[in-house]
């Protein structure tokens, strides 16, 4: 079993436009030794912060997604480490393919239905916002900096 998480979330739909704002937690539960691989959890306990938001354009029906997110860690205490804390920037393109019945409007919020991931275009820029700190150093030697870009 991994670690245990907790979300609270908000969103609405107006328009064309739909939000989301969301709180994620996660609690050191899952198995973890160090030196064993593979862990199922990350012994620290972390928070997330994020805000997505969704325009589909209404005659092509092409959704235009993003979402940012940050991300707090705290210190593995069976390692003394500390991962950087993240910022993280999701987004995608995709188009909707299936209909609404006239009555879902007014039954849910929103509904999407994106075509096959070979369709969608997705990017992932995650960058690190705080140093990760190495155990058993001191000095500016002891922390790593690291960013990254990459497509998924």
């Amino acid at each position: 079993m991994g670690d245990t998480t907790a979300r609270a979330q908000i969103g609405w739909t107006s328009g064309t436009w739909s939000n989301t704002f969301y709180l994620t937690s996660w609690f050191p539960t899952g198995r973890y030794e160090r030196g064993f691989e593979p862990n199922t959890g990350k012994n620290h306990y972390g928070v997330n912060l994020g805000w997505g938001v969704t325009y589909t354009e209404p005659n092509t029906k092409l959704e235009f997604d993003s979402a940012i997110g940050v991300t707090f860690n705290a210190t593995n205490p069976a390692t003394d480490y500390k991962n950087g804390d993240d910022f993280i920037w999701d987004w995608a393109i995709g188009k909707k393919f299936a209909r609404r019945p006239s009555n879902f409007d007014r039954l849910s919020p929103k509904i999407s239905v994106k075509a096959p991931p070979a369709v969608n275009e997705k990017a992932r820029a995650p960058r690190v916002l705080t140093k990760q700190k190495r155990p058993g150093q001191a000095g500016p030697e002891a922390f790593v900096h690291s960013s990254a870009l990459k497509a998924l």
